[in-house]
């Protein structure tokens, strides 16, 4: 068997049972979901990560291709060198917020000559102002970047039934709590993040009509985003 670098190798399984051995294919690097679109990342603090991890990777290479404000070439992007799955958005030339892109990604190999083909491709798109929500085809998203980590709800507007609830770059617990516009709860949870979540908050109920406080608690330090109901 080869390994990433094209060396031959004899892979033997000891044991009382004898099983296949499944191997993941180098070309299925994506994007991972919580970094894809309707999420909205920022082009100055926002981060991009590959789906999985891959073994033998001296880094992983990234393609961008604009595709909204207006259509441009592709443009190659090498990510940080020892194998980390994150690039970060402010490392690609000429990103802006507004801007939407397909990209793929693939592996180059520890011998820094080989890589595998890139993968499928994928939606990837910044923000209208970086912090600030914006509105998109697929309605707005309201994005809070926090003591190193960034928060995003979506859609906002919402119906009043649930919104998506979006955490990059967190390890521990975080608190969620939603008031109305009289300070009155309509709803809390807790959750555990490790690294990223991407998640539905349920009410429970359909909330009225107007303006409701966010409050998240990470890791002792409290961030708050506004999120809105239109009935």
């Amino acid at each position: 068997m080869a390994d990433a670098a094209g060396n031959l190798n004899t892979l033997t399984a000891m044991g009382t049972v004898v099983s296949a051995v499944g191997l993941n294919s180098e070309a299925d690097l994506n994007v991972r979901t919580s970094d894809r679109c309707p999420v909205s990342k920022s082009a100055t603090t926002g981060t991009i990560a590959t789906n999985r991890s891959v073994c033998g990777v001296r880094n992983y290479d990234y393609e961008f291709a604009m595709v909204l404000p207006s259509v441009s070439l592709p443009l190659n992007v090498a990510g940080p060198v020892g194998g980390s799955r994150i690039l970060a958005m402010n490392t690609v030339p000429g990103i802006g917020n507004g801007q939407t892109y397909d990209v793929r990604i693939r592996a180059k190999h520890v011998d820094n000559v080989t890589n595998s083909n890139y993968g499928t491709v994928a939606c990837v798109k910044t923000m209208g102002v970086a912090g600030m929500p914006t509105i998109e085809e697929e309605g707005v998203i309201a994005e809070r970047f926090y003591n190193g980590v960034t928060t995003s709800i979506y859609p906002n507007p919402s119906n009043g039934s649930s919104v998506n609830l979006n955490v990059d770059g967190m390890e521990g617990e975080l608190k969620v709590r939603i008031t109305d516009a009289t300070g009155r709860m309509v709803y809390t949870n807790r959750y555990m993040v490790e690294g990223v979540m991407n998640t539905t908050m349920d009410f429970g109920q359909t909330l009225a009509g107007g303006v409701y406080m966010v409050e998240m608690t990470q890791n002792g330090q409290l961030s708050t985003m506004r999120m809105v109901v239109n009935r």
